[in-house]
């Protein structure tokens, strides 16, 4: 209920608008995504943002934890989108590191002359570390037959694919 709900944390690293927030399937990481189109738009990726512990007092009491250093940060470039969706997690071979996927999109509030939005994320867990990497989502067919703004993402169960619904 809303009367158990309690700050655990703040984090404090996007200067702009947050346009996404997600967890990866297993809970240890928070994705976010924000910016603007001046400064650019950034992924953070957040490890030690004690997302377990119990819920701490009001402000009368203990304070929430402040984490303002993300473990990972990409530069997303300076066209944004204002909607991110999580994929499920695959299990990287033998290991315990994780794969996460996510797709940024423009939630059907690109601009005129910027065109749709439609980046895909990975996050793949390795022995060093994270890499985290972007591809471009790309419409086949002729200009004028390409959606003008991406409207809606859903990953289909098994986190490989994922439908894009635009509107031209």
């Amino acid at each position: 209920s809303p009367r158990d709900c309690g700050l655990r944390s703040v984090l404090l690293f996007h200067t702009s608008r947050v346009s996404g927030v997600g967890f990866s399937p297993s809970g240890d990481r928070l994705f976010t995504y924000g910016g603007n189109e001046q400064d650019g738009f950034l992924v953070a990726v957040w490890q030690d943002f004690e997302c377990g512990l119990e819920p701490r007092q009001d402000v009368h009491g203990e304070l929430p934890l402040v984490c303002d250093s993300p473990s990972t940060v990409e530069a997303a470039g300076k066209v944004g989108g204002n909607a991110m969706i999580m994929a499920a997690t695959c299990p990287l071979g033998t290991t315990s590191a994780e794969s996460v996927y996510f797709v940024v999109y423009d939630g059907g509030l690109a601009s005129s002359g910027s065109g749709a939005v439609l980046d895909f994320w990975s996050c793949i867990g390795t022995e060093s570390g994270l890499d985290l990497s972007k591809k471009f989502g790309v419409f086949c067919g002729a200009p004028n037959e390409r959606p003008r703004r991406v409207l809606c993402c859903k990953w289909m169960p098994s986190g490989v694919k994922c439908l894009v619904c635009g509107d031209n």
